[in-house]
């Protein structure tokens, strides 16, 4: 297996660290935020979380190709 390079890696520990250092830069947009914070029947937090499957939803399914490729690959060699 090919090893990331040092700069690749780099970028992406410098991203992370960005990330967790300010999370107020990826907060949800006002309408959503304000929704769910004043909302009393958790319809808003519904919509919420349906939003993250739906993201989740892409990520599952290609990892899921890469990983079949990845294993096919590897039986032919």
């Amino acid at each position: 297996m090919r090893k990331p390079k040092l700069h690749t890696l780099t970028v992406f520990c410098a991203l992370m660290t960005i990330c967790l250092l300010f999370p107020c830069v990826a907060e949800a947009c006002p309408n959503c935020k304000s929704s769910v914070a004043h909302d009393s029947n958790g319809m808003a937090l519904g919509f919420a979380w349906s939003i993250a499957f739906m993201l989740a939803v892409p990520v599952t399914i290609v990892s899921a190709w890469a990983l079949a490729i990845r294993k096919y690959l590897q039986q032919i060699r």
